[in-house]
């Protein structure tokens, strides 16, 4: 049995608030104004909380509004796309690659995702350790 984590992360969605980690929810919106609100505010979250962010874009959504939605939100947020930590693609390349759905495929792609996310986690925190150890002991470097 796996334990469930207790602690909470930012949703950025004001009217869902913070969430354990894992947690699926479902909202409903009337425009596509609202939905890109909701989305963005919700990368935004992740972005700024060091996660990374999949957004598989459907319709009535392209992928060039929705970068163009987290440019005008995300402060830095070309820093964010440049190092991979997010990543926007359509949900027919994402699902329907070659014209066809193939469970597998897609749950090897999903399985990608987590290991390149989580190898990226660990290194940011071995950075992140590494850097309070130097700012302990007053190094100018890293080592």
């Amino acid at each position: 049995m796996t334990a469930v984590s207790t602690e909470t992360r930012k949703t950025g969605i004001e009217v869902v608030g913070d969430m354990p980690w894992g947690t699926h929810f479902c909202l409903f919106y009337e425009t596509k104004e609202d939905l890109l609100e909701i989305l963005t505010s919700y990368c935004k979250a992740g972005l700024e909380s060091g996660e990374f962010c999949l957004w598989i874009v459907a319709e009535p959504l392209t992928v060039e509004e929705a970068t163009g939605a987290l440019k005008d939100t995300v402060p830095g947020f070309s820093r964010y796309l440049g190092d991979s930590s997010i990543e926007i693609v359509s949900a027919r390349d994402w699902y329907l690659s070659g014209g066809t759905f193939d469970l597998k495929r897609v749950t090897a792609g999903w399985l990608e995702k987590l290991a390149r996310a989580s190898a990226q986690r660990l290194h940011r925190d071995e950075s992140d350790r590494r850097y309070r150890l130097a700012a302990k002991k007053g190094l100018e470097t890293l080592l």
